[in-house]
């Protein structure tokens, strides 16, 4: 809990807010370089670390992961990935070096920078392609994720083929 005092119109109030896990956790790193953040959210997933990982998130963040049903707010995916961290399993996606691109949009009092990174997945044994939009309120000198992208790249030359086991799959569900 958070033990506060507002003033308002020369008088004093104090009063005690209660913070969830969540809340607690939701935008608490400090990431004053993207390239930074981003190598920090894959370290705190591979290390489960909940803290750390979710710190990375913007409040109104989103995730969107490699099934088309996940789609989530940052607080639906905390209820998602909460019991895989407890239980210590994380998630380990690393980042291939150099693959990294950026592009930047100063936005008023904000600034936005959409990327693009390759990285190497251990449990699926194949490049996987992370994407999405970062964002710096110019009050804070912190990047925080604003949505994160996470696919599978697939070589046109087998794409039909796999196209049409999805589509097999999605008939059967």
């Amino acid at each position: 809990f958070l033990l506060c005092n507002f003033i308002c119109c020369g008088q004093s109030y104090n009063f005690i807010i209660f913070m969830t896990e969540l809340s607690a956790y939701i935008a608490s790193a400090t990431h004053v370089d993207v390239h930074d953040l981003l190598d920090s959210f894959h370290l705190a997933a591979k290390n489960v670390n909940l803290k750390a990982y979710f710190g990375c998130f913007h409040p109104k963040g989103t995730f969107l992961g490699t099934d088309a049903t996940e789609n989530w707010s940052v607080d639906k995916f905390f209820e998602y990935s909460e019991p895989h961290f407890k239980s210590g399993q994380g998630w380990t996606y690393v980042p291939i070096k150099e693959s990294r691109k950026m592009v930047y949009f100063e936005l008023g009092t904000s600034t936005l920078c959409t990327f693009d990174e390759l990285l190497d997945s251990a449990s699926f044994g194949v490049h996987a392609r992370g994407s999405g939009s970062l964002i710096r309120e110019n009050c804070s000198s912190s990047w925080f994720i604003a949505s994160y992208h996470l696919s599978f790249p697939i070589p046109n030359d087998i794409a039909k083929g796999i196209t049409q086991k999805i589509q097999s799959f999605d008939q059967l569900n």
